[in-house]
């Protein structure tokens, strides 16, 4: 008890700042016009999907305001920038991952490649001059709540000069992503290996595959994309597999190159691509009882699954350990265009369990043997927790990494229970893997009362 009045007294200068400020804001409100905007600064960590689409919606609904987006790479557009390894594609049909207003009538198929993606976003952001808001390679490295100016002070790393900068906002945005984070497996020896080394996530285009014995970790959906696109090229592929996996695109959705008429009835003919795009809607949100074990439609998926891995498999040893034994929807599903006709091939060779270590000259399993290899790549995805990935300090002093660690709990998705002014894009709990993710993002940008029409 005896500090308390040191305590009090050391508050006390904050205590009447913050008043005066107070008192100061009531005055100009008081002294200006009815419904006069409040002028806010604002900064957003990243320019992926969800930060272009925050600008867009801001400029659109808002004029008193400073936006700053911060982005680490040297372009926007986040995943569909970053990821340029061989087949990266979406895994939901084209037309039905794009924003409700804007729509794309040129996508080359139904699943379309990774750099299609990126145009659409660029263009997106060319279109409405979003470029404006954004500074590329620039990365947010901290964030602390001033409690004295109910403040965000945030420290950017500038990527280019490798100084660091610092800003301040009323309000912080993480649009920062979930596909962001990449990561390299957790396997003994990874960095003594002497050949090439790649992440799907973290692709380096100037190696040459072919002629080359190449490795591949992991039958994700990185992995599922990369097998057939790479089979054809190299002199052979191991690909090392550890669990099962349901591959098969759902009935009504595989893959499919548009012909020249297609797109031009897409383009001209009324209704023709609002009518395709809310068939697809209607047949992935139809698809919710597929996730209810033992329902009619979650047996009828499995078995056509089954039927259809173990036609495109055709060999017993493939079929008993990559068909899974448990039910279809336990995880999201992947459309796997190409990926199980590939693992029959002559060049493929499929080393099914744990990978125990990696030497210098490729990987040791556990059936005792060590497969060399010249080139290793690890389709093995990222941090996929909600954490931020730097330190975010509440009023309390609390860091929401440390409060987030064991389990995160959010608000709608969107806010974090201490931590005032700060939402987030795609948190807990947001439906990210229910069909489109662009729609849930497009649910947390929107203004209810507002319209972009």
């Amino acid at each position: 008890m005896a500090d308390f009045p040191i305590r009090e007294a050391m508050a006390a200068p904050t205590l009447g700042k913050r008043k005066d400020r107070a008192d100061d804001d009531v005055k100009r409100r008081l002294g200006g016009p009815i419904h006069q905007e409040r002028h806010v600064k604002i900064i957003c960590v990243g320019a992926g999907a969800s930060g272009l689409l925050f600008a867009y919606k801001m400029q659109r609904h808002f004029e008193n305001f400073d936006l700053t987006i911060y982005e680490k790479n040297q372009e926007v557009s986040g995943t569909w920038w970053e990821n340029k390894y061989p087949g990266c594609a979406c895994d939901v049909p084209s037309h039905n991952y794009t924003w409700s207003f804007e729509p794309k009538l040129d996508w080359s198929a139904v699943y379309a490649g990774s750099g299609e993606i990126f145009e659409y976003f660029n263009n997106f952001a060319r279109k409405y001059r979003l470029h404006r808001y954004v500074k590329t390679r620039h990365q947010v490295s901290a964030s602390t709540w001033d409690d004295g100016d109910s403040r965000w002070h945030v420290t950017i790393k500038d990527l280019e000069s490798g100084n660091d900068i610092h800003d301040s906002c009323d309000i912080l945005i993480n649009a920062s992503g979930i596909l962001n984070n990449w990561r390299w497996p957790a396997i003994p020896g990874l960095h003594d290996y002497k050949g090439t080394l790649l992440h799907t996530a973290n692709w380096d285009s100037s190696v040459q595959l072919e002629g080359k014995h190449v490795g591949l970790i992991g039958n994700g959906s990185s992995g599922i994309q990369v097998l057939p696109n790479i089979q054809p090229k190299v002199k052979h592929v191991t690909t090392f597999i550890r669990e099962p996996t349901w591959v098969s695109p759902v009935q009504g959705l595989e893959q499919h190159v548009f012909t020249p008429q297609e797109r031009r009835d897409f383009e001209s003919k009324p209704g023709a691509l609002t009518e395709y795009r809310k068939g697809i809607e209607t047949g992935l949100n139809g698809q919710f009882g597929l996730f209810l074990k033992n329902s009619t439609v979650n047996t009828a998926t499995h078995d056509y699954f089954v039927e259809q891995m173990t036609t495109k498999l055709n060999d017993d040893r493939l079929i008993s350990k990559l068909i899974p034994d448990w039910s279809v929807g336990c995880r999201r599903l992947t459309p796997g265009v190409g990926y199980l006709e590939s693992l029959t091939k002559p060049n493929v060779t499929t080393v099914y369990g744990e990978i125990e270590k990696i030497t210098e000259r490729g990987c040791v399993c556990d059936d005792g043997n060590e497969y060399p290899i010249d080139v290793l790549i690890c389709a093995t995805g990222f941090d996929t927790t909600f954490k931020p990935r730097f330190p975010l300090i509440a009023p309390s002093g609390k860091n929401l990494q440390e409060e987030w660690a064991k389990e995160p709990k959010s608000y709608l998705g969107i806010a974090a229970a201490g931590f005032p002014n700060y939402l987030i894009f795609l948190g807990p709990n947001c439906p990210i893997g229910n069909g489109p993710v662009l729609s849930a993002i497009e649910l947390q940008a929107s203004c209810p009362s507002s319209s972009d029409f």
